[in-house]
C-alpha cells in the first residue's frame, strides 16, 4: 500500500470513511476522464482515483458547444487542461423546457424534468462562451464520461475562477496524490457493523415473514368444516331441512313385526320364510321343549287326536349332545372261527 502504483480497494461499507466519497471533489477535465471503474461496482456511478471512490465531482470551464435533444441538453466545456468534457442537462420531454425566476433569490431554476426527484439548479441561462461552475455525478456513456448537471452558476471574473483552480491544487497534493490507506483492526470493525445491519435487516424481514404456526390448523380447520358441510348435504333430504333416516341394520325385521301384526288383526296365518329368518342354531331345542311342555299340559289342538304327547304318554326321551369328551367304550374284538376238515385247500392253506 506505500507504492502508488498499487492500491487496492476497500469494500464499499468502508466508503464512509473515504475523505472524498461525500464532498464535491474539484477536478480538471482531464482527470475525470482517467477515472477508472471497478469489478462489483456496475451501476453505482462511482469510479476510482487511484483507491479513493468519488462520486461527486465539480468542474469549470468555457461552454464551446451546445447540444439541445428532446430530453436533454449538452454543454461541452474546455476547462485549459487539454481536454474537454460534457456536461449533461435533463429536460422533460413532454413540454419545452422553461426557466423559472426566483425574485427572492434572484436565481433561475430550470423546469424539472418529469420523474426526476431533484431538478437543475441554473442561475441564469446558458451560452456560448459563458464561464461555469458545474457540480454533478460521473457517468459513462459509449465509454465515454459525463457530468450529470445537479447545479451550475456563472463565473463573472478572473478571481472566481483562480480560487476554483486553488481548491483543485490543494485536493491534488493533499488527497489525491496519495493512495488511501486503512488499518486491518478498521476494516475488521467496518466489517463486523455491516454484518450486524445485515443480520438485524434480515432478522426483521424473516419475523414479518415467519409463520405463526397456525396456518396448518386453519387449513385443517377449514377442510374440516367442508367435510362437515358436504356430509350434511348428503344426509339432509332434497328439498327438505330433514335429514335421511340412516340405516341401522334393524330395518327388516322391523318390517316383519308390522307385517305379522298386520296378519293377526286380519286372522292370517303367518309363514315365515325359511331363507330371510336368521338361524342361530337352537331351533331344534326350541321345537323339542315346546312338545315337552305341550305334552305336559295334555298337548295341543293343533297336533290332533293322533297326538302322541297327550295325557298318559311318557314325554320323549331328550336326545343326548356329544360333546366329544365321552369315555370311549371297550370294543371286543372278532374272532374268527376256522372249522377243522382237513382240507385247507379251499382257505389257500
Amino acid at each position: 500500500m506505500t507504492d502508488a502504483t498499487i492500491c487496492d480497494v476497500y469494500p464499499q461499507y468502508c466508503f464512509h470513511l473515504s475523505p472524498t466519497i461525500n464532498r464535491w471533489c474539484h477536478f480538471q477535465a482531464c482527470d475525470v476522464l482517467t477515472l477508472r471503474g471497478h469489478t462489483g461496482f456496475e451501476g453505482q456511478d462511482v469510479y476510482f482515483y487511484l483507491n479513493h471512490p468519488i462520486k461527486w465531482v465539480r468542474i469549470s470551464g468555457v461552454v464551446v458547444s451546445v447540444d439541445e435533444r428532446e430530453w436533454a441538453r449538452f454543454y461541452t466545456i474546455d476547462d485549459g487542461s487539454g481536454a474537454t468534457i460534457e456536461c449533461v442537462v435533463k429536460v422533460d420531454p413532454q413540454a419545452t423546457p422553461g426557466i423559472t425566476v426566483d425574485a427572492t433569490t434572484a436565481t433561475t431554476k430550470q423546469t424539472p424534468a418529469a420523474g426526476q426527484n431533484r431538478s437543475v439548479v441554473i442561475d441564469r441561462p446558458i451560452d456560448v462562451g459563458h464561464v461555469l461552475d458545474i457540480k454533478g455525478s460521473v457517468r459513462t456513456f459509449r465509454n465515454n464520461k459525463q457530468v450529470y448537471a445537479e447545479k451550475i452558476v456563472h463565473l463573472h471574473s478572473t478571481d472566481q475562477e483562480i480560487v476554483f483552480w486553488e481548491k483543485t491544487a490543494q485536493l491534488k497534493l493533499e488527497v489525491l496524490s496519495s493512495p488511501w490507506v486503512l488499518d486491518e483492526r478498521v476494516v475488521r470493525r467496518c466489517r463486523k457493523e455491516e454484518e450486524g445491519r445485515f443480520r438485524s435487516q434480515h432478522g426483521r424481514q424473516a419475523g414479518e415473514q415467519k409463520k405463526t404456526g397456525l396456518e396448518k390448523s386453519s387449513v385443517k380447520t377449514a377442510s374440516r368444516e367442508e367435510g362437515r358441510a358436504r356430509k350434511r348435504s348428503r344426509d339432509t333430504t332434497p328439498g327438505s331441512a330433514l335429514p335421511i333416516r340412516k340405516k341401522t341394520g334393524l330395518e327388516r325385521a322391523a318390517l316383519r313385526v308390522e307385517e305379522i301384526e298386520e296378519n293377526i288383526q286380519v286372522g292370517k296365518t303367518t309363514r315365515w320364510n325359511a331363507g330371510q329368518e336368521r338361524r342361530t342354531g337352537l331351533e331344534r331345542m326350541g321345537s323339542y321343549r315346546r312338545a315337552e311342555t305341550e305334552a305336559r299340559d295334555g298337548g295341543s289342538e293343533s297336533m290332533g287326536p293322533q297326538n302322541p304327547y297327550r295325557e298318559g304318554c311318557p314325554p320323549p326321551p331328550r336326545p343326548v349332545r356329544l360333546t366329544g369328551l365321552e369315555k370311549k367304550r371297550h370294543v371286543e374284538p372278532i374272532t374268527r372261527q376256522i372249522p377243522v376238515t382237513g382240507k385247507y385247500d379251499a382257505l389257500g392253506l
